[in-house]
């Protein structure tokens, strides 16, 4: 597979070396994580990745429909060539989004849905002009565009077309129901857009309604869909349509389905597992339950005995991540962690499925992805960030997408190939030898239908350059032979711990 970037990337599914028009269902993507708790006001913050200020929408992710290479007639954007109606629509009038895959190069890209332009020569349209310096939002026709007021989201330069050598994805997303209009670079998240507005109002009744239905009503029945990328070349542009507009992200967090609540519902804080994709289904359900833990009674010290050991000068822990010293880039003993893997690698996961992940206090991962793979992650002892990005090749750096997600112990998170794939874990704690360890239990899997596996995660080195390097993933021990090594470390150094006897 290519590689993805973060979130929902409504071009994860398509082969764009063999794509043809068709219509592709995607099984339902899923959501965020754990048990409740009691937060602190600063730890409730971080579990909104979004504002939510927005509508609720916990619906599984959209179909996409898949649009193959635009009729000339479409490249041209001439109205009145087509009357007989656009071949690229929108499923639902008045609703959902259009995403345009542009290759490396062109100086501006149009994007317009118009009302249904069958007889009619001239149909109201709603464009989206963005240029190298600059962007705008208008209504009407070719020879009459009334410019729309918005609000800019993300910093100036960000809201243009970005060109250069690397393709983007560009979106625009109609949202009827709520009359908001939205649009962004790169994958269709309301994290990543970069303008809105918001041309409805709740009345006294409680039903939204157009601010102005004379001037805007006519967009309860946009449906046609062009685009014209200036200088570059539309044959190359790919389409994605989904049926269904942005209103809220997805959360980081799964609870199960009997822990979540009116206003978790509400504020949209978790999601359950029924809303995940079939492979992440299928993990949480390996590790969510009550015995997935350290200290069981065969070894009640497990997770005070690894805190010691990666703390203590000498010990198994703190000389193994010595080792790894320099494995992301220059030398930094923070940016290491160890990976204890469980069981074999069965082909259906970039490396061994099951890992155990290490993290002392102060230690950190590099920026990087999963291979396209899904994932779900449950804290096994401590507490864990995971910061979140735009892409591992975003210009001029990968963009943190607001603050991350605060994981404890017993709390899950998730990753599919269209959601979180480029992210960054680290724990907070202070570095020294009373920090606390975080530690992870990391579970992976393909896709049924990703026939070519991508087996390296691929990151960011900590030497600050741009070059997206391929880690293959490892084994720093078998996780038998690491809780026996680490056991009888334990017990050598705590004696009158040792009742293995009575066990």
């Amino acid at each position: 597979m290519t590689h993805r970037q973060a979130f929902y990337d409504p071009f994860a599914s398509v082969n764009l070396d063999e794509f043809n028009p068709q219509l592709l269902i995607s099984p339902p993507l899923p959501h965020p994580a754990s048990k409740h708790a009691t937060l602190s006001d600063s730890e409730s913050a971080g579990i909104m990745m979004a504002s939510n200020q927005f509508p609720l929408a916990l619906n599984p992710l959209p179909i996409p429909l898949i649009i193959g290479d635009p009729s000339p007639d479409i490249i041209k954007g001439d109205h009145k060539s087509r009357l007989g109606g656009s071949s690229i629509q929108l499923p639902i009038k008045g609703q959902g989004v259009i995403a345009l895959r542009v290759p490396p190069g062109g100086e501006g890209l149009e994007i317009s849905v118009s009302n249904d332009s069958s007889g009619v020569d001239s149909p109201t349209t709603l464009y989206l002009i963005l240029g190298k310096d600059s962007c705008s939002l208008a209504y009407g026709n070719p020879t009459k565009k009334i410019p729309i007021e918005w609000k800019r989201l993300k910093p100036e330069q960000a809201s243009y077309f970005q060109g250069g050598s690397i393709g983007e994805t560009y979106w625009l997303s109609v949202d009827r129901p709520n009359g908001w209009i939205r649009w962004g670079r790169g994958y269709t998240n309301v994290a990543l857009a970069t303008g809105e507005v918001e041309l409805k109002y709740k009345d006294e009744v409680g039903v939204m309604v157009w601010k102005d239905k004379k001037e805007f009503g006519w967009l309860d029945t946009v449906q046609d869909v062009s685009f014209n990328l200036f200088g570059g070349n539309n044959s190359k542009v790919k389409t994605v349509v989904l049926p269904v507009p942005l209103v809220v992200d997805l959360p980081p967090y799964i609870v199960n389905n009997s822990d979540i609540t009116l206003s978790d519902l509400e504020d949209n804080n978790f999601t359950v597992p029924e809303n995940l994709t079939p492979e992440c289904q299928r993990l949480y359900h390996n590790v969510a339950g009550a015995n997935i833990l350290l200290d069981d009674k065969s070894f009640p010290y497990f997770s005070q005995a690894i805190q010691e050991s990666v703390n203590t000068e000498g010990k198994i822990g703190y000389e193994m991540l010595k080792k790894k010293a320099g494995e992301f880039g220059k030398p930094d003993i923070l940016g290491t962690y160890l990976r204890i893997t469980l069981g074999r690698d069965m082909g259906d996961s970039p490396g061994v499925p099951y890992v155990l992940e290490i993290w002392p206090a102060g230690h950190f991962s590099p920026i990087h992805d999963h291979g396209d793979s899904n994932a779900v992650i449950k804290v096994l002892h401590g507490l864990i960030h995971a910061y979140y990005y735009d892409s591992l090749t975003a210009q001029p750096g990968p963009h943190q997408l607001g603050p991350p997600a605060i994981l404890k112990k017993g709390d899950l998170t998730w990753i599919s190939p269209n959601n979180y794939q480029v992210h960054k874990l680290h724990n907070p704690d202070k570095p020294g030898p009373t920090g606390l360890v975080a530690i992870t239990i990391q579970c992976y899997r393909y896709t049924d239908q990703d026939k070519v596996h991508y087996e390296s995660f691929r990151y960011l080195g900590n030497d600050g350059g741009k070059e997206v390097k391929d880690f293959v993933p490892n084994s720093d021990m078998a996780f038998h032979d690491f809780k026996r090594a680490i056991e009888d470390e334990w017990y050598a150094a705590h004696p009158s711990t040792d009742h293995r006897s009575k066990v």
